[in-house]
């Protein structure tokens, strides 16, 4: 269940992005909200009409994962824009969410490639060594991220009582 956690990775990041923005912040938690409940409703429906075999509950998990990292890296990209359009500043965050972008560009082909080709042996062999090296792309760039130690919203802001963020004085 990669992409429930993957997913909750995504959430985590618009929270981020959103720490200077409450409104905006509450708007997109119920957005967030309401996209998982739509998959989890695209992939039962799905599930009910194309398929009749025994193993529904693996099917269901694997038609959930697919749409998970479709919807994923639909989040993602919304989410790269968004901190474009709000020019957040926050280095270590765009990198984080570059790196979760080649992951899910990766997964998501993958999946389509499979589907595209009806389970194509040499397809099959080909997204077996596709998907690890997405996945290890994304850890470079995520430790990149991490060791570059830019300057990111917790160094510019301090915690307030009531759990917001308020803007760091400089010490000059």
């Amino acid at each position: 269940m990669f992409a429930l956690g993957a997913f909750a990775v995504i959430c985590g990041f618009f929270r981020r992005a959103c720490t200077r923005e409450e409104k905006l912040w509450s708007f997109v938690r119920l957005l967030l909200i309401f996209v998982f409940l739509i998959v989890l409703g695209v992939s039962a429906l799905s599930l009910t009409r194309n398929y009749t075999h025994l193993s529904r509950h693996i099917l269901y998990i694997i038609e959930l994962s697919q749409n998970l990292y479709f919807t994923c890296l639909v989040l993602n990209t919304l989410l790269y824009v968004m901190l474009q359009q709000l020019a957040i500043d926050d280095d270590e965050l765009g990198l984080l969410v570059c790196g979760m972008g080649v992951q899910f560009a990766g997964e998501a082909a993958c999946f389509a490639l499979l589907h595209l080709t009806a389970n194509n042996s040499i397809v099959r062999e080909l997204t077996v060594f596709l998907a690890p090296c997405c996945t290890l792309a994304m850890l470079w760039i995520w430790v990149y991220a991490m060791g570059k130690t830019p300057q990111t919203v917790s160094d510019r802001y301090e915690p307030r009582r009531d759990g917001g963020l308020v803007e760091a004085v400089a010490d000059q």
